[in-house]
Parts: C-alpha cells; structure tokens; sequence
C-alpha cells in the first residue's frame, strides 16, 4: 500500500502540474484576447454565481461520500459500497438540476447582490452568462461523483486529469478566435468544458465493479450518515463564499477591471498553492479515513506530521519566490494581446498581497480535508466562520489605504490565522502530536527561502539589464534566477540539517539508485 501511495502521488503531482501549466496558459490566452476589461469583470462575476452552486454542494461530495462508502465496504462488502454510491450520486445529481434552476432563474438578483458596482450594461452581460453557465454544473456533479468512487479504490490519475481535458477545449475556442473571440462564447464554452470532463470520466468508470442504477433512499443508515455530515459541509461552504463575494462586491466598486486584476493574481497564486496541497491531501484522505475508522493513531499522526513538512518544503520557498518575482512572472504569463503593462502591474501587486499568506493558506486546505475525513464537520465550520469574519473585516481595514492591494493581502493574513486555529484544535483532538518539530523546521526553511529570494531577486535584474526585457528574455531571465535559487535552497536545507527533508532526499536517491 505505501508503494502504491507513492506512486499515486507521483502520478498526481504530475498530471496536476501539467494541468496546472495548461490553465495558466488558458488564462494567459483569455487576458489576450480580453485584457482586464469590464467584459472579463462580467465573466468573472458570472463564473462566481454560476458555480457557487458547484461550491456548496459538489466541493463537498468527495470528502463526505469517500469515508462514507470506506465504512460502507467494511461492513457490507462492494454490494453495500456500490448501493450508497449510487444512492448519493442520485441525489447529488438531482440537487445539481434544482440548483442550476435556480441560478438560471434568479441570475438578476444574484448579480445585483455580487455585483452592485458593474454599469447597467455589465449587468446584463453578466446575467446572461450566469444563465449560459449555470447548467454546467449538473455535468461537473456527475464527474466528481465519478472520481470519487476511483478515489476510494486509490485510483487518482483520472479524475486529476479533468482540468486538462476542459484546458484542451478553452484552448480550441481561444486559439482559433484569438482577439475575435466573444464573452458568450467564453461562457459556452465553459459550459461544454463540463460536459467534456464528464464524458472522459464514464470510460474510467466502465473498468470499476459498479454499475449505476439510479436509486434514491434518504432512510438509509448510511445516507443519513452522509446527510449528518454534508449539511454542516454545505453550510461550510457557503459561509466561505461569503468573503469572496464580499470581495467580489468591494472590487466592482473600486474601478473597472478590479475583479479581472484579482482573479488573475488570484488563479496564480492558487496554481503554485494547490498544486502540491491538492495532490498531498487527495492521496493522504481515503488513507486518514481508513486510518481513522481502524483508530490508527500512530499512523495518522505521522501522515499529518509528513503533509505539513512536504507542505512547507514547497510553500514556503514559492511564497518567497513569486513575491520576489512578480513582475516577471505576471508578464510572461499575461502581458500579451490587450493585457497592458499597467495590467501587469496591478495584477503584480495584488500577486504579492495572495503570496505572503501561501504556507496557512496551504496548510488550512489541508487541515480542513484532515478534519473530515475523521467525518468531523464541527471544527471545520468553526473555522471557517473565524476565516470568512477575519478576511471581510480585514479587507473592510485594509481597502482604504492600499484598495485592491488590500483585498488581496486580507485574504493571505486570515489564510495563515486560519491555519493556526486548525492546529491548535487539531492539538486537542490528538493531544499527544507535537508541533515543535515541524515549526522549527518552518523557521529555518523560512531563513533559507529569504536568503534564496534575495539573490533570485538581484540575479535576475542582473540578467534583464544584459539582455532585455522582452517577454522571452524575461523568462529566460527568470529561469536562470529560479535555477541558482533552488541550487541555494538545496543547499541551505543540508546546511541547517533539515532532518525530514534530508531523510526524503535519502529515500529518492535510494529509488533513483534502484
């Protein structure tokens, strides 16, 4: 099993790097051919509404039907693991049609509640792509629910290959419309992009020992246990849309683009956090469910233990590193077609205010998966409430004087006063775990990333002042920089005897060997 978990997230963190590089370069084709206009704040706002759906309900499908169906197996056998799956994708597949009725039906009101700052003109606009988007997420509840069930027999790679599958068709719309392309046509294509993650998932499933047949009994012990845990989850959820539709609402009325500028910092950021967060928590959950409902103490205080190092070991130095590389980072992906320079530079800055809160953002997902794959909803819920009051009345604090640059930095301090609220709940539930370990290897990958980022910082000005500043020669620029900073990290992790790192670095050269 533990080769098999290795693996799996070698798999993983493949596939979710080369699907994360795929949306980067979508987004980079989208700011072409759209910049930051009001047309993109319109698509944005829409995507938001379109999909807080899919943020209520199917954000929470997997969490809460893998530990479901692990318990179901115990004690029934495939049979009874088989009848709950197909009795909540049922479900999940019905709510899905109500909800996207709903948003269809009620897309003015959401906008003018999300919105309030866009023209009359805007408004409309966004309607409509709410109402174009909206039904895409009857299609999307269907694939998680999909790769849910693969994940429970520790199958990953194929629903972590979605989002290249819903890359590959934006890119065919993008790249043969290039500025010619329409905000409608962005929206339905956001819709087909569903559909096409949902027919690539239905092959995968024909090799599993189940069959869906739709069934729906709420009365069922396990559905109840299911429903005991989803409702607090889906309340979850939309606490936590809560501060990012405040935002969306302060954004509007800052100026036009402001919505566009923080998205795109946004998606950025997320692409270096979720990353390697995602891929660790996605391989470690059905294993610290199973560990949990066998009472294995000992194991899952050594994967909690190794997440948050491996979790530090990479946030930690990106954080440092897109802070001290924002400009060139945001040119090369965006500043092209009708992305301004000054669009580079306000996205840069909003860039910056995500990255100082990485590391407790990562940990908080990580944390927040931890928590309910013990099917422990409560502590999440609590935190969640004291995230979304931190982030809304820092962001109320901070837009005054620094205005979208302090949206963004309300979210990155909250993401870390978060994180120390999980540990220190999770410290009471497993009193025993000790932290001191892992916080003074924190310190010192903190030190090592400062003295890395530093230098990563003059040596690429150094090489952008001998050859250019073209989008090329920044990137080559960059990835001189990058190169000599993970040389300097390397190294400072030997030279501050990073134990756990150390010993992973061992084990690999081991493999490698072998």
């Amino acid at each position: 099993m533990k080769n098999n978990v290795v693996r799996a997230s070698f798999v993983v963190a493949i596939i979710g790097i080369i699907s994360k590089i795929m949306g980067t370069v979508r987004q980079s084709l989208i700011a072409y051919s759209f910049g930051q206009s009001a047309l993109t704040d319109a698509y944005n706002s829409a995507y938001k509404i379109a999909f807080l759906s899919t943020v209520l309900l199917n954000a929470s499908i997997v969490m809460v039907i893998i530990p479901i169906m692990d318990k179901a197996k115990t004690k029934e056998g495939l049979e009874g693991k088989n009848r709950f799956f197909n009795n909540a994708s049922t479900l999940v597949l019905v709510l899905n049609i109500v909800l996207s009725i709903i948003s269809v039906i009620g897309a003015r009101l959401l906008v003018d509640l999300v919105s309030p700052g866009f023209s009359e003109e805007i408004k409309n606009i966004t309607v409509d792509l709410v109402r174009i988007i909206s039904p895409s997420i009857i299609f999307l509840g269907v694939s998680i629910c999909l790769g849910a069930y693969q994940q429970s027999n520790f199958i990953f790679a194929p629903y972590a290959a979605v989002g290249i599958i819903n890359n590959i068709v934006f890119y065919i719309y993008l790249l043969i419309m290039g500025k010619e392309a329409s905000i409608y046509g962005l929206g339905i294509i956001t819709s087909l992009g569903a559909v096409a993650q949902m027919i690539f998932m239905i092959p995968f499933m024909r090799k599993q020992d189940v069959a869906y047949k739709p069934h729906l009994d709420l009365q069922s012990d396990y559905m109840k246990d299911a429903m005991s845990m989803f409702m607090p989850l889906m309340l979850l959820q939309g606490v936590a849309q809560i501060d990012v539709f405040v935002t969306n609402a302060l954004a509007t009325n800052i100026d036009t683009g402001m919505v566009s500028v923080l998205d795109n910092a946004y998606r950025l950021f997320s692409a270096f956090m979720n990353l390697f967060v995602m891929t660790i928590s996605t391989v470690l959950f059905p294993l610290l469910s199973e560990a949990f409902n066998k009472k294995d103490y000992t194991s899952i205080k050594k994967m909690v233990r190794d997440g948050m190092d491996f979790i530090a070991l990479i946030l930690i130095p990106a954080s440092i590193g897109v802070i001290a590389l924002a400009t060139p980072i945001v040119q090369v992906v965006y500043e092209r077609g009708k992305f301004t320079a000054l669009d580079t530079e306000m996205t840069k800055a909003a860039l910056i205010g995500y990255a100082i809160g990485m590391l407790g953002n990562g940990l908080k997902v990580f944390y927040n998966r931890l928590f309910i794959s013990f099917q422990d909803s409560v502590i999440p819920f609590i935190n969640v409430v004291f995230n979304t009051v931190s982030n809304v009345l820092l962001a109320l604090l901070l837009i005054i004087p620094l205005s979208f640059r302090g949206l963004a930095l309300a979210q990155g301090l909250a993401g870390i006063l978060s994180a120390v609220l999980f540990m220190y709940h999770f410290k009471k539930k497993i009193p025993d775990i000790h932290y001191k370990t892992s916080i003074i290897n924190f310190c010192k990958l903190f030190i090592i990333a400062a003295v890395m980022g530093v230098a990563v910082h003059y040596i690429y000005e150094t090489i952008v002042s001998y050859i250019g500043n073209s989008n090329l020669q920044v990137l080559i620029a960059m990835s001189g920089a990058i190169l000599v900073g993970l040389v300097i990290y390397i190294f400072g992790i030997y030279l501050l005897k990073i134990d756990s790192v150390i010993r992973w670095m061992d084990h690999f050269k081991k493999k490698v060997k072998r």
